[in-house]
């Protein structure tokens, strides 16, 4: 940011999170902007296909920025009654939040048309003869230095709490209208510029992730020979396999291992790609747990929420106890652990979740036993399991920095709100 001037002048904020603004601003609290009240309403059972639009609590912290311009949610105009309506300008912080870097949080109003918004939610509703800019305000509401003051003014410790009187008291750098616009206007710029950027390293990372499946499911499936004959599995979601692959059941694959509560290993946490099993409690004594062996597999029979990113197998690489929970497969004679592991991975993401049944999704060694697979020979298992450490390592590496990029974006974006917002550098020239 040093390609940016600061103003000519200075002058102390008085406040510790703030410290220099302009000579020419104000510091003032944020109770002198407008009035401040709670909001008040109803609860998720009043949503509705259409109706009135609703702005709820936590939404603020899943679905905007620091801007409403769209709402997504409704309630019916009956329900509508006793929810607190907003205006245009309105900026809405959020009561409550898990921790203190969460209370606070706002979004600024930006719809023009009928709009409430229900409980646990601070209102801050600007006075008509205050000379600001929303927007303005809504980068404002969210900076760096305001959010500082927020979390120090939180109670409670489950859940922490702010209330409208301590965000009353929240202090503000704060020029004039005009210089605020030039300010939000330039801010409008150069974060939709970031947002692009990251837009774009976000769908990157959708497309390498996207490979990484593609290259898992040719591997597994039609192995690295692309001139091999092939024959068809029998199994639709498989295709055609290579022609000397045997056709077997996991039932041959595996054996499932009883529930052993007696070896002594530490309880632990196993991990393989996206897979963590629940980790042990203290709480919870040593007889409820049972053995995972090195090169074992360990099988989730529950999933509440089925996708790419809450697997259910992982091959385990130490030998610990886990949760009597759990089923735990042995591999037969013949069958390469690395490989298997993949093999299942592929079961997983592709099939598995088609297994099972009740709310809960329950599976049982019976359900994963009874699916057919194809699968090569001992050294063949042996090169594509190499293969694919290799290609998921180096595509692995790839999103990864690509996500590190993404954080690095995010954080240069806040730290020009914050910096353009508190006066440390002069966008005036830069909003023209």
């Amino acid at each position: 940011m040093s390609h940016y001037k600061p103003y000519p002048e200075y002058k102390d904020s008085g406040v510790e999170w703030i410290g220099e603004v302009p000579a020419h601003w104000e510091v003032k609290r944020l109770g002198h902007v407008g009035d401040i009240f709670k909001g008040s309403g109803g609860n998720k059972s009043d949503q509705t296909e259409e109706g009135v639009p609703c702005l709820r609590y936590g939404e603020i912290y899943t679905r905007y920025d620091s801007f409403l311009e769209k709402p997504v949610n409704y309630v019916s105009t009956e329900s509508a009654s006793v929810y607190t309506p907003l205006h245009p300008g309105d900026v809405v912080f959020t009561a409550s939040g898990e921790d203190v870097s969460e209370i606070g949080k706002a979004v600024a109003v930006m719809f023009d048309g009928p709009l409430v918004c229900g409980g646990d939610t601070i209102i801050l509703r600007p006075r008509w003869h205050a000379n600001h800019s929303i927007k303005f305000l809504g980068y404002l509401a969210n900076a760096a230095p305001i959010a500082a003051q927020k979390s120090v003014s939180g109670t409670g410790f489950t859940v922490v709490h702010i209330s409208g009187g301590k965000i009353k008291e929240v202090r503000l750098a704060w020029p004039q209208s005009g210089e605020q616009s030039q300010i939000a206007t330039f801010l409008d710029r150069e974060t939709t510029r970031i947002d692009t950027l990251i837009e774009k390293k976000q769908r990157f990372i959708e497309l390498l992730e996207e490979k990484r499946q593609a290259v898992i499911t040719q591997a597994v499936t039609k192995g690295l020979d692309p001139n091999a004959p092939m024959k068809d599995s029998g199994v639709e979601w498989i295709g055609e396999v290579p022609a000397p692959w045997g056709d077997t059941k996991l039932v041959r694959v595996f054996k499932e291992k009883g529930k052993d509560l007696t070896t002594q290993y530490p309880p632990g946490a196993i991990s393989f790609g996206e897979v963590v099993t629940k980790e042990m409690r203290n709480e919870e004594t040593l007889a409820s747990y049972q053995a995972l062996e090195e090169g074992e597999f360990i099988v989730n029979p529950l999933n509440l929420n089925y996708d790419l990113k809450s697997l259910r197998v992982a091959l385990s690489d130490k030998d610990v106890r886990v949760s009597s929970g759990y089923i735990i497969l042995r591999l037969r004679d013949g069958f390469q652990p690395r490989y298997v592991r993949w093999l299942m991975y592929l079961f997983d993401t592709r099939y598995m979740k088609t297994l099972g049944g009740g709310i809960r999704q329950t599976i049982t060694f019976a359900d994963i036993a009874k699916c057919h697979a194809a699968i090569p020979g001992s050294t063949e298992q042996s090169q594509i399991a190499t293969f694919l450490d290799c290609e998921t390592t180096r595509i692995d590496t790839l999103i990864e920095k690509t996500r590190e990029s993404i954080e690095l974006l995010k954080e240069r974006r806040s730290a020009l709100i914050t910096a353009a917002v508190t006066g440390k550098i002069d966008v005036r020239e830069e909003a023209a």
